[in-house]
This record gives structure tokens, sequence and C-alpha cells, in this order.
């Protein structure tokens, strides 16, 4: 019940979950992953986002690799050695050799 009501309220954007996990030495982030898969990531929704060259315009995404890529990031840090790790989870698009990606926020590269 408590995993139910967590994926429908992130789905909703009425919550957001901060999930603490414990590193185990073979499978790294094995649970962080379960759960941004499990709340964060949903094909059955409709993803919608801004068009930022097209006066914010909003466009429905899907995961069509042809279309220009669209990406959630997560920052996971490795408390034991303290790094920071940069993840993507795309929702369209294709990254190709040479491609460059930039924040919707502040159209940095």
């Amino acid at each position: 019940m408590i995993y139910e009501a967590l994926r429908k309220g992130t789905l909703q954007r009425k919550i957001t979950p901060v999930y603490m996990d414990q590193r185990i030495k073979t499978k790294p982030y094995s649970q962080c992953w379960m759960v941004l898969i499990s709340f964060a990531m949903s094909f059955d929704v409709e993803n919608v986002a801004m068009d930022m060259d097209n006066n914010e315009e909003l466009v429905v995404l899907d995961n069509d690799p042809e279309k220009p890529i669209v990406a959630l990031a997560f920052k996971l840090e490795d408390g034991q050695y303290g790094q920071l790790n940069l993840c993507f989870a795309f929702i369209q698009g294709t990254v190709a050799k040479g491609s460059t990606m930039s924040t919707s926020a502040t159209a940095k590269r």
C-alpha cells in the first residue's frame, strides 16, 4: 500500500519522494534504481514538456528515438567515497557520439 500511494502521488506530481539506500559492494544503487523506475518512470501516463523555442508550447513526449532528446537527470551520491554520479533516464531521443545536451533551466551544455 505504501509503494502504491508513493507512486500515485509521484505521478500526480503531488509528492517528491526522497530515497536513501545503503550501498552494497556488489549491487550499488540497486534499490535506488528500483524506486526510480517504479515511481518516476511511467509509460501509462502522458508525459509533456515545454518547447522553449516555440513560446513554451506543450509537447506530448513519446519514446521515439528520432525525436529530440528529452531526459531526466538524477544525482546519486556515493556516501562511502563522496563521489557524485550523474545518471540519465531518457524519455525520447537518442544519444550518439558527439551529441550535446543542455538543461532546460539554464540552457547550459
